[in-house]
């Protein structure tokens, strides 16, 4: 969802600025895009299996076609790798994610927190290669 009704809002958990204060949501009407999409880890992880197995559901026309590149690495919301992964990341006041689908190795990276953070080294360490800060 982009705006979050009375219910979701009681749900949601503080988030914390990278500093660990206390921060609210970002509202960004002018570009809903960009920070402003609320789902749940259940969904999401949906959504992922759906993109390493879209012929095992409905949308499967659709999903292909975002799981192809429209310019170089870049695609639907999505950015490829050499290695043939695709990647998405946000940010919300207080909120961040990461998602990465390795579509040759049946394998998902899902991060998520209630901290605007940095996750370098988090991918790396999941990938086994070297990280420094």
């Amino acid at each position: 969802v982009i705006d979050l009704n009375d219910d979701q809002r009681k749900r949601l958990v503080q988030g914390y600025n990278d500093k660990l204060k206390l921060t609210g949501l970002w509202h960004r009407k002018g570009m809903i895009g960009n920070g402003a999409i609320f789902s749940t880890p259940g969904d999401i992880m949906k959504y992922a299996r759906a993109m390493l197995k879209p012929d095992e559901t409905p949308q499967a026309p659709a999903i292909k076609r975002v799981r192809t590149p429209q310019f170089k690495n870049i695609g639907y919301n999505w950015f490829f790798t050499k290695a043939g992964s695709i990647w998405h990341n946000g940010m919300n006041g207080g909120y961040s994610s990461f998602l990465k689908v390795y579509l040759h190795k049946d394998m998902i990276i899902f991060y998520l927190t209630n901290t605007e953070s940095e996750i370098k080294c988090f991918i790396e360490a999941a990938e086994e290669i070297p990280c420094t800060i």
